[in-house]
């Protein structure tokens, strides 16, 4: 589950001056950020918006030992999955994640899809029947907007392929003010939340299984106006619920290394069959 998160979150990566995400700040290839995987704990601090904010991660910790991830935007036509996306500008890469594409409009980022790994199967989620928009430009506090998405969902390794999946997103700017990582004070953010639902019905055919049910993913994006195009600090969640199973997941990525407290627990994570 942790390879289903890790990437999946950043694909609305942008930012600019003057607290606006506009066209201009569009990501393309060569663009990379370094992730340090900090407390999955940490509360989402959904009520912080509004202006001049600070969101209080005073208290956030590390955890000994846990490799950073390294997320690059790469062509989409140098990417081994180029062929499930004919049609994407870009794939970004987060290591050990998600490969993400997406394409820059005049006016939007639109979502082709993505590729992750879970449990030894590759998956393909393709929105190849109506694009995801994950931003609009201009983006500045009060911008939302509801895009709907429809696609198909391939995993190879169970003989999955062509499963229909169609679900929305809601995409709100909803707070600027300053960061505070650990004591470390970040000035001129901007965040973004997103909501996904995607609701599927997979049949999996050895032995015969049809599994329906819903994924919602909420992610809290910080962005630096002032230095970096991708989010420098994340919050996300994944809640599924489906026929015979289901679960919720955390994870939080920070651009900036904070000090370990002595944590052991890498992640929250509470699945039941």
């Amino acid at each position: 589950m942790k390879k289903v998160l890790t990437g999946i979150f950043t694909l609305a990566a942008l930012a600019s001056q003057a607290q606006t995400i506009t066209v201009d700040d569009s990501l393309s290839s060569g663009a990379s950020i370094i992730y340090y995987v900090v407390d999955s704990n940490a509360v989402n601090l959904d009520a912080t918006t509004g202006a001049g904010v600070t969101w209080d991660y005073s208290s956030l910790t590390g955890y000994p030992g846990e490799a950073t991830n390294l997320d690059t935007i790469i062509n989409a036509s140098d990417s081994p999955n180029a062929a499930d996306f004919p049609a994407a500008d870009y794939n970004d890469f987060l290591n050990g994640g998600t490969s993400i594409f997406f394409e820059n409009y005049p006016d939007s980022v639109m979502s082709h899809g993505y590729v992750f790994s879970i449990d030894a199967n590759e998956v393909t989620i393709k929105h190849d029947i109506d694009l995801l928009k994950t931003l609009e430009f201009p983006m500045a506090l009060g911008t939302s907007f509801v895009d709907s998405v429809k696609g198909t969902i391939d995993v190879p390794g169970l003989s999955i392929s062509g499963e229909p999946q169609e679900g929305y997103a809601t995409v709100t700017a909803d707070g600027t003010g300053t960061l505070n990582i650990a004591g470390m004070m970040i000035p001129n953010i901007i965040r973004v939340k997103f909501v996904e639902i995607l609701e599927a019905t997979i049949t999996i055919p050895f032995p015969p299984y049809t599994s329906t049910g819903t994924v919602t993913r909420t992610v809290y994006s910080y962005y630096d106006l002032d230095n970096e195009q991708i989010p420098v600090f994340m919050h996300a969640k994944i809640d599924v619920v489906a026929t015979g199973f289901g679960g919720d997941y955390t994870a939080v990525y920070s651009a900036y290394d904070v000090v370990s407290a002595g944590l052991t627990e890498k992640i929250t994570e509470n699945l039941f069959s």
